[in-house]
């Protein structure tokens, strides 16, 4: 039997792998070789390479979480971020203590705040017009995903517009008393339905009267059952180069993180674009999509 007969009778039993570039995960049982997968050292290598995630499944005992604490704290080496928004059972914890990183607990009963109206230092080189703009968009998507999460539907178009006009407000009043907005504030202005009906004159028609279901979902945030979150100026400086989680109590924490995250992330220029993070959701079987790293 010939090399070439027997590579077609048994094709399966070693390949080319992907190359020694990037993380190193182990050896390869079948090639002998080293065997490593970095995502960003295949882009532009392989093509039609889009997708970079990883699924790790497997039963109970055979290794699911080394390999994903090992690729992460391997990938820190490279320069790699690492932002864990849930872990169920803390076992991020340590390694973000080792990574020198932090963690964030927030949930009822916690004494963790994080205000999803923060806004991050502009960069250098914009203006401060265009990276006002910036805030708000991103304020504007940060709240449509927190609304959405409650309501668990998309919102209409006068919610969308409701939404636009209570931040406005609440940055107006908060920036003319020299503080950063809360979600409370606007939670107020969405509840107060003539505010809304005349902040855009006959345009507005019957804002406030379209607002009533986003106006209840904000103020659940607030002073309901899912208060104790998000209401209050964040304790916390949200630092995504190691951030695991100990609580799994809300989908809402893990979309203001995650929206939290790419706030600090996406810039208006391309350097901080640049940026390599790797988002590992531990359990993510248990854990609603809307609200994963992406």
């Amino acid at each position: 039997m010939t090399t070439a007969t027997a590579s077609g009778a048994y094709p399966f039993l070693a390949e080319g792998g992907l190359g020694a570039q990037g993380v190193y995960i182990g050896r390869d049982v079948h090639a002998e070789a080293a065997f490593t997968y970095d995502p960003f050292a295949l882009y532009g290598r392989l093509d039609g390479f889009t997708n970079p995630n990883i699924l790790l499944a497997g039963i109970i005992g055979m290794g699911k979480s080394a390999l994903a604490k090992s690729l992460a704290v391997r990938a820190v080496a490279f320069g790699y971020r690492i932002y864990v928004p849930c872990a169920p059972k803390g076992e991020w914890t340590v390694v973000a203590q080792e990574l020198g990183g932090q963690t964030i607990a927030l949930g009822p009963g916690l004494p963790g705040r994080l205000n999803p109206l923060d806004a991050p230092a502009r960069p250098n080189g914009v203006s401060e017009e265009d990276w006002a703009n910036e805030v708000h968009k991103r304020r504007l998507l940060l709240l449509g995903s927190l609304a959405k999460t409650v309501l668990r539907r998309d919102l209409h178009p006068m919610e969308h517009t409701a939404l636009d006009v209570a931040l406005n407000q609440a940055v107006t009043h908060a920036e003319a008393n020299g503080t950063t907005p809360l979600l409370g504030d606007v939670a107020h202005v969405l509840g107060s339905p003539e505010r809304l009906d005349s902040a855009l004159g006959e345009l507005s028609g019957r804002l406030g009267q379209a607002a009533e279901d986003l106006a209840h979902a904000l103020r659940r945030l607030v002073h309901g059952d899912l208060a104790g979150m998000f209401d209050a100026p964040s304790t916390v400086t949200f630092d995504p180069s190691a951030t695991p989680e100990d609580k799994d109590a809300l989908i809402a924490r893990m979309t203001a993180k995650n929206a939290a995250l790419k706030k600090e992330n996406k810039e208006l220029g391309g350097a901080r674009r640049a940026q390599r993070l790797h988002g590992p959701v531990d359990e993510a079987a248990s854990a609603d999509p809307a609200a994963w790293p992406g």
